[in-house]
């Protein structure tokens, strides 16, 4: 060992002591590879002959060396990776600081982890990261990623030093000078063979994370889980079994320190998941997500060793959700999701994507049908011309976007840091983003506009055979205001044709990989139906410069900072994306219309008592004028508005104030706005609720050509349902609203006259009641009979199982709920058929009349009684959705 070394301008380090051990490399021939040569960039060879100069060594170990295997076994040769680990031995830490620091610039060097001291080089215009450390001892002295002891060891082996390798394939180092691979545990055998191992046993169950590094590789290399591996993983997620096998080796024959440590983490294991920080569990779900040549393999092996069941319940419920075979063959929604999965990572390999662009695209199809469990249902659908009952999930797009928020937010990191570079690729620094709310809001509007462009292509081949000019001009409007939206989300709508390729894809009824792009009806034909029309209006990944700005529109029509302003300027751009205009004139007067409409929408909100509703947290309640322009810029709503503002402003009303509408004394107000007209259930005849549906027959809300639909959504009742409807119908009131709600169900279960015929039956009951006030008298005197008669008999409020499910409906809410003062029971009722109610136990104690006290009654899963306030409160935080008292 020289006494001293030159490192840089002449600068002369003092003496280094060194430590390496003279078995350092002392392997069989067997175990020592002269194959397998890497290209190592010339800087990094420099410094591994420094180190040499000084008595010490250098290794390159990971999955650099692992890739250069793969890559010659694969017959591609030689290749230079992008990740260099380096491992020094026999140099202590302060010296190879101050070697790092002499060879490499010391502003671009950085220690990444109290614990680990790994040393990051950045900058210079590399093409590759480059990481520095000393082989380490990690000893497990508590939970998490922090409950390691960790010590530096320059003089371990090469055979010590592999050991706390996670995997056979990790394992193996590469020494540069010597162009040899060192193989103690037969790392390269598994990695020729494509099988992952873990090395130790013992150290691997001391990181859980671990677990998801082998989920990742399985996904990247398509590589097969040894099966002891497998089942240690397995075993890894069983809290009781790990707790009790890692301890028994303390408790037996150890110290009185291990044993008293061993005892203390009894309570709480050391194999968690939730013990870990979130970034290590994101980084290795993201590896999967963005290095993943087909992410299913990875995520089924996650499912079979607990990991999904365990963390991701959102996923685990696709699992058990079923899907209707003749539009998606391939199964359930888990099937669905894996083959979509591997179509958005060939999708991304294919249009080249950025790691930005390719992570929204798999979190958003990960995501894009998470809200499938609590939509699915059995429906009455129209199938060839006749009726057949079908696996429906009607709204799982919109349900999904917000799950998908909450699914990224189990994970991922609050905030993100990114490495920032100048244009020459000159490291200049790091920049933290608030990295989780710019992808919860691409993935969430991703996830809910999913099926948007397909139902676009298909609306407009409709429209074009009956006038192509309108169809042309209707899509144009709506791809532009689409485009708009993706791009106040930070996304476009180019990306929202992959998200919905990928969905179409997943559909292989034949085997577990996606379909072919071009095996997919109507899928080339839409996206370049897409492609064309989003090429007339000019629009790109990134929209267009608006024609007509905000400041401009500001100084013109006299409008504030703010809100209004906002709309004004999102409906003139909505018009230019369709191409409607092209000059600054046609601009200003289309903000000039528009600026009086919203002035407008505003004050009548505010004659008409809009009610604002206070956000949580917040002292004061938003404005009026918040509420209305958030409103204005919902789907559809600029069509109504412009159509009729004073009608839309009374339905908005009558939508945020359902609770009122409920109480009947508040309904001659909004008679004319027909409110109710479209608040009956449409289509689903197993779970519509049936007083509000007569109610609105009564007060004249259906129009003529819904009331078979109304009468339709009645029709499932059994044959002594039927008998009872009819002795009740015998013995009503004919002038009440309830008499039409009967007669309906009877009609249309006896299934003998046809929907004219049931009409006829109608006016013969309106008939009776053509005084609209003594219509709504009716409906009121007979609502409040029939409650009070209800009370008589059981001693609750009326009809408590239909009355909340009703209730809730009429005011808008998912959930309602009824309080039995006489008795001191709550009721809960929802009319949304999966709202999480079910599935919820309940205990079977009987009252003094044999009542039972709590638990589902009427068979149903919509509808639970309470004994007491704890357990309503236990109800409602399942159910998970908003909730009104009535």
């Amino acid at each position: 060992m020289e006494p001293k070394t030159k490192i840089r301008d002449g600068e002369v380090l003092g003496k280094m002591e060194t430590c390496l051990n003279p078995e350092f490399d002392l392997l069989p021939p067997e175990q020592i590879y002269k194959e397998y040569e890497m290209e190592v960039p010339e800087e990094v060879m420099e410094f591994c002959r420094l180190i040499e100069k000084i008595g010490g060594r250098v290794l390159l170990v990971g999955g650099c060396v692992r890739d250069v295997i793969m890559s010659t076994e694969g017959g591609k040769g030689k290749i230079q990776p992008k990740d260099i680990d380096m491992e020094v031995y026999g140099v202590y830490p302060e010296d190879l600081l101050k070697l790092v620091d002499g060879h490499f610039r010391l502003e671009e060097a950085g220690t990444y982890g109290k614990q680990f001291e790994i040393i990051k080089i950045f900058g210079r215009g590399r093409t590759y990261d480059l990481d520095i450390s000393i082989p380490r001892a990690e000893n497990k002295t508590g939970t998490g990623s922090h409950g390691f002891a960790v010590s530096s060891h320059p003089e371990f082996t090469v055979i010590e030093a592999a050991r706390r390798r996670d995997l056979t394939c990790n394992s193996v180092s590469y020494d540069p000078v010597r162009k040899v691979v060192f193989d103690p545990y037969d790392g390269v055998k598994d990695i020729k063979e494509n099988v992952i191992r873990i090395t130790d046993a013992e150290k691997f169950t001391e990181d859980p994370v671990r677990i998801l590094r082998i989920m990742q590789f399985v996904a990247r290399f398509g590589a097969r889980v040894d099966p002891e591996t497998e089942e240690l993983c397995r075993q890894m997620m069983d809290k009781e079994v790990m707790i009790r096998e890692r301890n028994r080796k303390i408790v037996i024959g150890g110290t009185k320190e291990e044993t008293e440590l061993a005892f203390a983490l009894i309570g709480k294991s050391a194999v968690e998941l939730d013990d870990e920080s979130t970034n290590r569990v994101y980084d290795e779900f993201k590896k999967l997500l963005l290095k993943g040549k087909r992410p299913s393999l990875g995520l089924e092996f996650a499912r079979r060793i607990g990991v999904i069941d365990r963390y991701f319940p959102w996923l685990t419920e696709l699992t058990i959700t079923d899907q209707e075979y003749s539009w998606h063959p391939e199964g359930n929604a888990w099937n669905h999701t894996m083959q979509v999965i591997d179509a958005a990572a060939e999708i991304a390999r294919r249009e080249k994507m950025n790691d930005e662009e390719r992570l929204t695209l798999m979190l958003a199809e990960l995501g894009h049908d998470l809200g499938k469990p609590t939509t699915t249902k059995l429906a009455w659908k129209e199938v060839g011309g006749e009726m057949k009952q079908v696996v429906t999930s009607d709204g799982h797009d919109m349900e999904g976007g917000w799950l998908s928020t909450e699914f990224i937010n189990a994970f991922a990191p609050k905030a993100y840091v990114k490495i920032e570079r100048d244009v020459n690729g000159e490291y200049v620094g790091l920049h933290e983003t608030d990295f989780e709310k710019e992808l919860r809001r691409k993935v969430k509007i991703l996830t809910e506009r999913h099926m948007q462009l397909k139902s676009l292509y298909l609306l407009f081949m409709e429209e074009r055979q009956i006038n192509q000019d309108v169809a042309v001009k209707k899509a144009r409007r709506s791809l532009g205001k689409l485009a708009r939206k993706l791009a106040e989300n930070g996304t476009n709508v180019f990306m929202l044709s992959f998200v919905t390729e990928a969905d179409q894809r997943g559909r292989n009824g034949k085997g577990n990989s996606p379909l072919e792009r071009g095996a997919v009806e109507d899928l080339v034909n839409w996206q370049t139906w897409l492609n064309e029309m989003m090429s007339e209006v000019e629009i790109k990944k990134e929209l267009p410069e608006k024609i007509v700005g905000g400041y401009i529109i500001k100084k013109d029509n006299g409008l504030r900072e703010g809100v209004e302003l906002g709309v004004v300027v999102s409906w003139v751009f909505d018009d230019q994306l369709a191409g409607e205009f092209t000059s600054i004139e046609d601009g200003l007067a289309r903000a000039s219309l528009y600026s009086e409409i919203v002035k407008g929408c505003v004050q009548i909100a505010k004659e008409e008592k809009w009610k604002t509703v206070s956000i949580n947290g917040k002292k004061k309640s938003p404005r009026i004028e918040d509420e209305v322009c958030k409103w204005l810029r919902e789907d559809g709503v600029r069509e109504k508005v412009l159509a009729n503002a004073q009608l839309s402003i009374l339905e908005k009303i009558v939508e945020k104030e359902g609770d009122r509408v409920a109480d009947l004394g508040e309904w001659p107000k909004y008679i004319k706005s027909g409110s109710l007209t479209d608040r009956v259930p449409k289509g689903d005849e197993k779970k519509a609720p049936g007083f509000d549906a007569g109610v609105a027959c009564a007060l004249g809300l259906i129009p003529e050509e819904k009331q078979t639909l109304a009468a339709r959504l009645h029709a499932n009742y059994s044959e002594e349902a039927v008998e009872q409807v009819r002795r009740e119908i015998e013995e009503a009131d004919p002038d009440s609203p309830t008499t039409w709600w009967l007669a309906a169900c009877a009609i249309c279960k006896e299934g003998e006259i046809n929907g004219e015929e049931f009409l006829e039956q109608v006016e013969e009951f309106k008939v009776l009641t053509k005084d609209p006030e003594k219509r709504l008298a009716v409906a009121r005197t007979e609502f409040d009979k029939m409650k009070e008669s209800f009370e008589v008999i059981n001693g609750i409020p009326h009809g408590t199982k239909d009355g909340c499910m009703q209730a809730a409906y009429i005011a808008g809410y998912p959930v309602a709920v009824m309080y039995a003062e006489k008795y001191g029971i709550f009721f809960v009722g929802t009319y949304l058929p999966t709202l999480g109610l079910e599935g919820f136990e309940w205990s079977d104690d009987k009252d003094e009349n044999g009542n039972a006290k709590s638990g589902p009654v009427y068979g149903s899963k919509q509808f639970v009684k309470c004994a007491d306030e704890e357990e309503l409160h236990r109800v409602l935080e399942s159910a998970k959705h908003t909730i009104t008292i009535i």
